[in-house]
């Protein structure tokens, strides 16, 4: 070939890879159109074969996309006996309703614990000769919490379970569930846990919030100590020195579409 013959076959070349590389873009957009249980499964496979590497973050769009679709397509206006239930007795009729109720409780919880005579953080301390000694591991601190949480929110027919089962054998520290029709995951980190910063999204978003009943739901709750033994950070800024600094930092992971669905509490229990 000439040069010049050698460069118009190269371009051609490159203009057809080009035009597969969008024609294979336009069926994952497509895929994600469909919104249907199969076409997930599908972006699932597809994100996991090695050769498809360069179409990752397109497939990732495409699978976030895809389940903004479902729920928009799931959602339907609570019917004029739910809201008369909502009105009589405050039980949810929505896994949006469960989450709000829940934080909602939880909020009073943490002023119980500050603020009542029962020396409620110390429930969360290993205890010697009436001294704290160091931090409880954090099953027994989620236990002490599922024991207040459930004399809160058992009279509204919700079921508080700990180690919750969501997909893949994965655990979350609690699970809630109104009457088996939805259910909440609560994932729960001490604050000097090394995934602390991590967790929110690869533990509570990307694991339990896709179950179908959760709706996208969940609820992330780190206990704060205050010892100043936060792993270090990842967003280059400094340590919080506050529950409310914390809670904020973490909050900031967060897109506007995940802040209607996914809560983040820091419960004080210096």
């Amino acid at each position: 070939l000439t040069p010049h013959a050698e460069l118009e076959q190269r371009s051609g070349i490159v203009n057809d890879s080009m035009q597969r590389g969008e024609t294979v873009r336009a069926m994952v957009t497509r895929l994600g159109s469909l919104a249907t249980k199969e076409a997930a499964q599908e972006i699932e496979r597809l994100l996991a074969l090695p050769t498809l590497s360069k179409l990752k973050y397109s497939l990732e769009n495409t699978r976030y996309q895809l389940k903004l679709k479902q729920r928009e397509t799931a959602f339907r206006f609570p019917p004029v006996s739910n809201v008369a239930r909502i009105l009589a007795k405050g039980e949810p009729t929505s896994t949006s309703d469960l989450a709000a109720l829940t934080v909602e409780h939880l909020d009073e919880i943490a002023h119980e614990i500050r603020h009542d005579n029962d020396d409620g953080v110390r429930a969360f301390w290993n205890i010697e000769n009436k001294k704290p000694t160091g931090k409880r591991e954090e099953n027994l601190c989620r236990d002490s919490l599922l024991t207040r949480l459930r004399a809160h929110l058992t009279s509204f027919a919700i079921d508080c379970q700990p180690e919750g089962d969501y997909a893949n054998d994965k655990r979350a520290d609690i699970r809630l569930s109104y009457r088996n029709e939805f259910d909440l995951p609560i994932e729960i980190k001490r604050d000097d846990n090394r995934s602390l910063w991590t967790a929110l999204r690869s533990q509570l978003i990307e694991q339990y919030t896709v179950s179908p009943k959760a709706s996208g739901h969940g609820i992330y709750l780190v206990l704060w100590f205050g010892q100043n033994d936060l792993p270090a950070v990842t967003d280059g800024g400094k340590k919080p020195t506050s529950p409310e600094a914390l809670q904020t930092r973490l909050e900031a992971q967060l897109n506007p579409e995940e802040r209607k669905r996914i809560f983040v509490r820091v419960l004080d229990v210096s």
